[in-house]
């Protein structure tokens, strides 16, 4: 009987290099401290640790997007804040029973309030980086514009114009410039008749009998002589036709009704006269206009967890409103210029109301900033969930490897040397 002794030696090596390969490994294993370094190690535990890498990364991006909401949130609520400030200190300006209401004090309001006019512009045009916080959806945009007395009525572009913003012909003189209310429209001192006299606020008349009434239409005592004044039935203004002797409705250039409410509707300006703009108020603010975005659906959100995303940027509507708490100041102001006790009073009590939309984007804003604390810890949950799925399937447990790598070296040890003992003997040793 013939011994294979070639195919012996062969399945020895094979088995040895086996066991050195095994050892190689777990060697790699305790060096790298991962099981799973290639697909070919574990096809299974491969595709799920890449699944979960891949969720850490969108995890991650949500953290970095929760990190800028809330970075814009609280720097706007701090900013809302400041313009609160200022808004309480004009509301407190506004207050005519503190018993100071000598003209000196007045114009010291005045004063005071054009400042505080300025600080709540700048505040609201407050960036963060190249952002503006309060243009909702337009943040790269300045959203408040403020314009300004000229010397001289001006457009846009600097050309002057005549009272209905009419380019001027050549060599004709500019425009004086002219107080204007909080919707920017120009103020008049009085409304006059077709004849050039004033009509008072409370000059009503009987269209039939021509009579003076009061506001409801009751004949006041003793015939009195008209020629113009307001229709009681219809609030328009209406004049006495010379010729025909019938009262008609006074019409603007545009054939639009008059009325002391809206005495110029076509800017003509032609039966009223202007209030003159005091020359220290050059340069002043007399509108502020918000030129940001106001739709809901505009506003820029941040996705910040697999189903969830955040607006951060104050909303613009809300923004819009904070423009007007800005006009409410500026009429304040000229309302103490020109010492009309009525309109502070009126300004005051809008200003009071408009603090309820501050207060609200501050709550709103803070609330958004603490919704985002809530989902940080659930993505932080959810990131250390991956971590550990991917531990599981690609990294080795250290003892255990450690207590496979001994038992495989004695092993190969013993390989060798059981080997080295069989290997030593040969046939002709049994022949001698």
């Amino acid at each position: 009987m013939r011994v294979p002794f070639n195919s012996s030696q062969n399945q020895f090596m094979r088995d040895v290099s086996a066991l050195k390969l095994q050892q190689n490994q777990l060697n790699r294993q305790i060096s790298t401290g991962q099981k799973v370094t290639k697909t070919s190690d574990n096809a299974v535990a491969a595709a799920r640790a890449a699944e979960a890498t891949n969720e850490k990364s969108r995890i991650q991006a949500f953290a970095n997007n929760i990190d800028r909401a809330n970075t814009i949130g609280n720097f706007s609520v701090e900013t809302l804040q400041s313009f609160k400030t200022i808004s309480d200190s004009a509301r407190k300006l506004s207050s005519i029973n503190d018993g100071l209401s000598s003209e000196a004090d007045l114009r010291s309001r005045e004063a005071d309030l054009r400042q505080l006019v300025e600080g709540g512009l700048n505040t609201l045009n407050t960036k963060l980086g190249n952002d503006y916080l309060f243009a909702g959806a337009n943040i790269g945009e300045k959203p408040f514009e403020a314009l300004r007395y000229t010397e001289f009525l001006e457009d846009s572009n600097g050309d002057f114009v005549d009272l209905s913003g009419n380019p001027l012909a050549p060599g004709e003189p500019p425009v004086p410039a002219v107080m204007r209310d909080i919707n920017g429209d120009i103020i008049f001192d009085e409304i006059l008749s077709p004849t050039d006299n004033p009509i008072p606020e409370g000059t009503y008349v009987d269209p039939v009998t021509g009579n003076q009434t009061d506001s409801t239409g009751t004949p006041l005592p003793g015939p009195v002589s008209l020629d113009a004044g307001i229709d009681f039935n219809t609030g328009e203004l209406i004049a006495l036709d010379a010729d025909s002797g019938i009262w008609e409705p006074i019409l603007d250039s545009q054939e639009n009704p008059i009325s002391p409410t809206d005495p110029d509707p076509s800017g003509t300006g032609f039966i009223t006269t202007t209030r003159a703009l005091p020359s220290d108020y050059v340069g002043e603010v007399y509108q502020v206009v918000y030129t940001g975005s106001t739709d809901r659906s505009d506003d820029i959100r941040f996705r910040v967890a697999e189903n969830s995303q955040v607006d951060p940027f104050s909303r613009g509507a809300q923004n819009e409103g904070y423009g007007e708490i800005l006009n409410n100041m500026i009429s304040l102001r000229d309302a103490f210029k020109t010492e009309d006790l009525d309109q502070v009073t009126t300004r005051a009590e809008n200003l009071n109301d408009s603090q309820d939309n501050v207060i609200g984007g501050i709550v709103e804003l803070a609330a958004k900033t603490n919704g985002l604390k809530t989902l940080d810890k659930i993505n932080t949950a959810r990131f250390n969930e991956m971590e550990n799925t991917i531990s599981k399937a690609v990294d080795a447990d250290l003892a255990e490897t450690i207590a496979e790598l001994s038992r495989v070296q004695t092993a190969y040890e013993a390989a060798l040397a059981s080997g080295a003992r069989i290997q030593s003997l040969s046939i002709l040793d049994f022949l001698r």
